[in-house]
């Protein structure tokens, strides 16, 4: 009996937890609310959930998100785009992950065919696309769309994140 209490314990400390609503890949948890928004308020609305918008930062990690949104994708009544946590704001055509102000990787992005080639001021936010196979692509900060918030992995009772 101590044994295998014993041996849950261990297993529940390793494994860590997401929030309720949240998936767990890798070092992260995701949510997606069902409900579309500006970039900016898609941004809010993640910083009051204790998250922030999701920062794609390997392809195991988009790989991951693709698939899901494709699995998904009948639970999202409307235009099936969603917000992540880059755009090319402070200097056009330098895209850059809003969280850690770290300019994006082009040999290690994802985007679509043709993106964000001719991404004008207009387009200065970062969406995964229903239409591109959720690619990348520059889309109006203005429109609404879903969104993904990320947090950090959290190990149980230490409170120590193992995330990003």
């Amino acid at each position: 009996m101590y044994r295998l209490m014993s041996f849950a314990l261990l297993v529940s400390v390793v494994y860590g937890q997401c929030p309720n609503g949240y998936l767990h890949h890798g070092e992260s948890c995701y949510a997606i609310p069902a409900t579309p928004a500006t970039w900016s308020q898609a941004a809010m609305y993640c910083t009051v959930l204790g998250a922030d918008l999701a920062v794609i930062e390997s392809s195991a990690e988009q790989v991951y998100i693709e698939g899901f949104l494709q699995r998904m994708a009948g639970a999202f009544p409307s235009d099936k785009d969603f917000w992540i946590g880059g755009g090319d704001f402070l200097e056009h055509g330098t895209w850059i992950w809003v969280k850690t102000q770290e300019e994006i990787n082009p040999e290690a992005s994802f985007w679509a065919t043709g993106q964000p080639a001719s991404a004008t001021q207009h387009q200065a936010c970062l969406r995964l696309s229903e239409t591109t196979g959720y690619r990348w692509e520059a889309g109006s900060c203005d429109s609404p769309e879903y969104f993904i918030c990320e947090k950090p992995y959290v190990i149980p009772e230490s409170g120590v994140p193992v995330g990003k």
